[in-house]
């Protein structure tokens, strides 16, 4: 389960039960990305309940650890450039890095 609660208005709610894998909130505090260990990269906003499937990291077949059938450890960080949000991707074992084109209906 992952709790989520919004500080600049006090919105509280769940969502879960989750796989494993690490999230980050966007920095305008609107949307969550959710990447999970076996490569699915999940996008949702805040507020709504239901993840929405952004990219499927082992089928691109970028990170040598997704390859190798190894645990990624992913590190999950954001750059912007008006109006395009982008999600960047680190991998820590084998120090690869993506950075991805967030959609818009996601980050604005």
């Amino acid at each position: 389960m992952l709790s989520v609660l919004r500080c600049e208005d006090g919105l509280e709610y769940e969502l879960g039960p989750l796989a494993l894998g690490v999230h980050a909130v966007g920095p305008n505090n609107q949307f969550l990305i959710y990447a999970a260990l076996d490569g699915v990269v999940y996008g949702i906003r805040i507020g709504q309940t239901t993840f929405r499937v952004l990219y499927d990291l082992q089928r691109e077949g970028v990170f040598t650890a997704l390859n190798k059938g190894i645990e990624p450890d992913f590190r999950l960080s954001f750059s912007f450039s008006d109006p395009i949000y982008y999600l960047i991707i680190i991998e820590k074992h084998y120090d690869q890095k993506r950075m991805y084109a967030l959609p818009v209906w996601l980050t604005q």
